[in-house]
């Protein structure tokens, strides 16, 4: 669901007996700041490593964990290499590709426009394209943040364009418009891609700037995110390799194919910084960090079918909510209750990457892996588990 993946077989998920069961989730209220939860266990650290030991045994985790409370770190742990042949280690500090969690960044880019007034989220999108598809001139902005354009996804086209070679923004958007639309513009939810390929475009005519140097100077150089940026010129070993197995290099997708929607690469340090910022308010206008952070549609199935926030109080363990670049969910726990979360996922060739938040108990829990081995959300789970009081 969060991911940004060219063939559902790229990635080889190894289910854990912790795994998310299927459907335990409803929208989360971000604003619960304070704990209103139980806080880690005493001696959380210790289970954490013990929960992780047959994994590390194993030899199924290649990358790098944090995880932080309240801010402060609790657990910081590296696996495997990031670069196999030469026996480079991953290190806390190593780049990892994110996949999808870049359209957290260019949702912020967007919002960061509307608020120095050069857009609107209202806005038709073919009111910032100079060349628009007829059946394109519905859809809005916002539409195409919360994944309710109806613009198919072109990530699923392999077809569509070649994965391994350049191609220019404009012609990507190109590509995509040739596409037929699935539904008309906001009847209901399906995750795509090609939306935040497309809000990339509009960055770039409406900041007059590359997508990749627009989010510098506007977000990343402000936050001191100096490990973060948009991966067209990885270079080992800051950057890790990415592989199928331990040994196995992917075949890397071309950076400007992902884009806007899943081509920066960052660090757990960095993805932890990016995120308490957002949390405490201390970025953007509170009104742009509330509109990524809060529930701006809302599903009660897997089918995406749209749900007013009544429904979902009817349904909460099948509803699902998306802000712009975020989902909103509610996890069960071990006593029958459930933890608001609010995350995001990526995956990329050679790369998975997952980052979840829980706000009441101020905890978050972040994992970029260099290989496809391993899925990251049972791995999250597994951590949570350990290390918490229900």
């Amino acid at each position: 669901m969060a991911f940004l993946k060219r063939r559902a077989a790229a990635v080889i998920v190894i289910t854990l007996t912790a795994a998310l069961s299927a459907g335990s989730v409803s929208p989360a209220d971000p604003d619960a700041l304070p704990r209103t939860a139980p806080p880690l266990r005493a001696d959380a650290v210790t289970r954490i490593d013990a929960a992780l030991a047959p994994l590390v045994a194993a030899q199924l985790i290649s990358g790098t964990l944090l995880i932080t409370e309240a801010g402060t770190t609790v657990v910081s742990r590296s696996y495997g290499w990031s670069d196999a042949a030469n026996q480079t280690p991953n290190r806390l500090n190593t780049r990892f590709r994110i996949g999808s969690i870049t359209k957290q960044f260019t949702a912020m880019a967007v919002l960061l426009l509307q608020e120095q007034g050069k857009l609107r989220v209202t806005d038709p999108v073919c009111d910032h394209l100079t060349s628009c598809p007829s059946h394109w001139r519905p859809i809005t902005l916002h539409q195409l943040l919360i994944h309710t354009s109806g613009i198919p996804d072109y990530f699923a086209r392999a077809d569509l364009i070649p994965h391994d070679r350049h191609i220019e923004p404009a012609d990507l958007v190109t590509a995509i418009a040739a596409l037929p639309v699935d539904f008309p513009a906001g009847s209901r939810y399906s995750y795509s891609n090609s939306g935040y390929v497309i809000l990339g475009h509009v960055i770039e005519r409406t900041s007059h700037q590359r997508y990749q140097d627009f989010l510098r100077t506007a977000i990343l150089a402000p936050l001191r995110l100096h490990d973060t940026g948009y991966d067209d010129q990885p270079v080992a070993p800051a950057h890790a390799i990415g592989y199928k197995t331990l040994a196995v290099p992917a075949d890397i997708d071309h950076a400007s194919v992902a884009y806007a929607a899943g081509a920066m690469y960052s660090t757990v340090q960095d993805l932890a910084r990016w995120t308490q910022t957002l949390i405490d308010r201390r970025f953007a206008s509170q009104a742009s960090v509330d509109a990524m952070l809060h529930a701006q549609i809302s599903m009660c199935d897997r089918e995406g079918t749209l749900c007013s926030p009544r429904q979902c109080d009817h349904q909460p363990h099948t509803c699902y909510s998306y802000g712009y670049g975020w989902f909103l969910q509610n996890q069960r726990n071990r006593s029958g209750g459930s933890d608001k979360i609010i995350e995001h996922g990526g995956a990329v060739s050679g790369f998975l990457a997952s980052s979840r938040y829980y706000p009441d108990r101020q905890l978050h829990l972040i994992i970029l892996t260099n290989t496809e081995i391993l899925s990251p959300d049972p791995v999250l789970q597994r951590l949570w588990d350990a290390a918490t009081i229900d």
